[in-house]
């Protein structure tokens, strides 16, 4: 049976139900409440009004709208109406399967040799169980967050975790939900653009029906924030959106979301779900969070990193003085390049510990755009610590100047996780600071400053 033909005898069913033999404008109204009221789900007055033709209509019905109203008619099982979701299924793979191919084509070890994190997969199962609706994997940059969503969109996708056998899986970065026309960022709304959703629908009560139906979820990951630090005004909207959808979702069990984050962008909203009740009942923190660091994904234990350097052609054996700087997968994925570029590393472990820095720096900074401007804002930096007396952090006021003439060289070095920009706590109001991300990072470029000041008799900042 065609849509027109479904139509026509919903529109009989719906006047047989409600007892109305020849229908008026006056009438939608009622008809809108008894719907409401009998499945607790919204049609508005003005949809009935477009099925029966007293208002026009410039799309076709939605089949959330037609699945909604066969269900109020009791209409016979036969008459498909609601045949939307394997499509949305089908896109929803295709997106995923893009992303995921993306984070190994972008990961700095090659992707086979990265390993599964038990205890993501441990706490995305406890998730599930759970009555919470949103979680996230927080850490400090370069923790392989990106990687460990992978592995476990690839688990989902392979029915190897318990509870996710059921879910329709959609794997998506932050840069996916951002449009360059758009002045604003409406997360439902670029989600339902995403699957191909009608534009009338709403995303929630969409999911809705077809959990109750199927039992079937639908399982939101999404991944790279960080790449949105050039736009962070975009990005604050994306983020305030998203948890405006949560609030929105209340109990309901139809969608759930998993985000990944870094510690300090996650710190920056963490009051603001704390001050919401329903929020903070949603949310699962993980098992391994902790509050004074903004973090809930742990350094690789012992056995993680013995995974891994099975991988890994002509490691030398794991001492206990490199195994510490091998906790951090970023570490890894270093150490694997300067292999490949030495074929052999014969240095005592200290020393090679220090090469994994100047690896980095290399990599992040000495090969990449703006560098002259990068090593510029990290040395003034480095000053208004007062040489590390200060910590690792600056005021960010003090940077305005630097900010205006060097704005991307700064925002790269955000978007790379080199910088971070945080609030300063104990200062009588809230000011922002700049903040080196990685200690061993500070410690390389004061030692170098150190070095310089020493030679040229310099006590006092620079100002060029």
């Amino acid at each position: 049976m065609d849509d027109a033909s479904i139509l026509n005898e919903l529109r009989s069913l719906v006047l047989s139900k409600t007892c109305i033999q020849s229908v008026t404008p006056a009438d939608c109204k009622k008809i809108a409440v008894e719907i409401s009221q009998t499945l607790h789900r919204t049609l508005s007055e003005t949809t009935i009004k477009r099925i029966f033709g007293f208002a026009h209509s410039q799309h076709n019905f939605s089949k959330f709208t037609l699945a909604a109203l066969a269900e109020y008619v009791d209409m016979h099982p036969g008459h498909t109406v609601y045949d939307g979701w394997q499509d949305i299924d089908s896109k929803a793979s295709f997106i995923t399967t893009n992303t995921i191919n993306g984070i190994k084509s972008r990961s700095e070890l090659p992707f086979k040799m990265t390993i599964s994190r038990d205890f993501a997969a441990s706490d995305l199962q406890q998730f599930q169980q759970s009555e919470c609706s949103f979680t996230a994997f927080i850490s400090p940059p370069a923790y392989g967050r990106s990687i460990l969503m992978s592995h476990l969109a690839e688990q989902i996708r392979n029915q190897q975790l318990a509870g996710y056998h059921n879910t329709t899986l959609l794997f998506i970065t932050a840069r996916d939900l951002f449009e360059k026309t758009e002045q604003t960022i409406v997360f439902e709304e670029r989600v339902k653009t995403l699957l191909g959703i009608h534009p009338n629908e709403s995303l929630i009560q969409y999911a809705d029906l077809n959990y109750e139906q199927s039992g079937k979820s639908l399982t939101i990951f999404i991944d790279g924030f960080c790449e949105l630090e050039l736009k962070s005004r975009f990005r604050e909207q994306l983020i305030e959106s998203i948890f405006g959808f949560v609030h929105d979702l209340g109990d309901r069990k139809s969608i759930r979301m998993v985000m990944s984050m870094r510690s300090h962008t996650w710190k920056r909203y963490a009051k603001v779900i704390s001050q919401s009740t329903l929020l903070t009942q949603k949310w699962f923190c993980g098992t391994h969070y902790n509050p004074d660091t903004y973090a809930n994904v742990p350094c690789l234990d012992d056995q993680e990193i013995e995974n891994i350097f099975l991988g890994i052609e002509d490691a030398q054996p794991l001492n206990k003085a490199l195994r510490q700087e091998f906790r951090f997968p970023l570490n890894i994925s270093l150490y694997h390049q300067i292999l490949e570029e030495k074929s052999y590393l014969s240095e005592p472990p200290e020393i090679t510990a220090a090469e994994l820095t100047a690896q980095y720096v290399r990599n992040k900074i000495y090969r990449s755009n703006y560098y002259t401007e990068k090593i510029h804002f990290l040395r003034k930096i480095i000053h208004l610590t007062n040489f590390g007396k200060k910590g690792p952090c600056a005021p960010k006021e003090m940077l305005i100047t630097d900010l205006s003439a060097f704005r991307n060289a700064y925002l790269e070095l955000l978007s790379d996780g080199i910088l971070s920009e945080d609030i300063c706590e104990s200062c009588a109001s809230a000011k922002q600071t700049v903040c080196f991300s990685h200690a061993k990072v500070f410690d390389y470029f004061l030692q170098i400053e150190l070095l310089i000041s020493n030679e040229k008799g310099l006590t006092s900042p620079i100002d060029k």
